[in-house]
């Protein structure tokens, strides 16, 4: 018999762990791929657990404008981008996610 809450609380924490791994190699790619013309963007990137989620991101306030655009600028998308190219990896990484891998 299965102990099924065991089970899942495995589970979880090997979601997670992918997650996380996946997250940072994203996070290394967003930096690879953002202009460098201070450096201060890339630096800016983190990852962070908050309220049981990942975040990827940035706060400083361009890292916006540069993904999305203005009216006045076009857009230098440098997440997104980074979010497509790791994907397929992230989603077989889940794919072959078990209790005790």
């Amino acid at each position: 018999m299965i102990d099924t809450a065991l089970y899942t609380e495995q589970l979880a924490q090997n979601v997670r762990a992918v997650l996380l791994a996946h997250a940072e190699a994203l996070k290394l790619l967003a930096r690879q791929r953002v202009g460098k013309q201070s450096g201060r963007l890339a630096r800016s990137i983190r990852v962070e657990e908050r309220d049981g989620k990942i975040h990827i991101g940035t706060d400083i306030d361009y890292g916006r404008y540069l993904e999305f655009g203005t009216r006045h600028m076009t857009a230098a998308p440098w997440l997104m981008p980074s979010l497509e190219q790791i994907k397929p990896a992230l989603k077989d990484a889940l794919a072959r996610t078990k209790p005790g891998s």
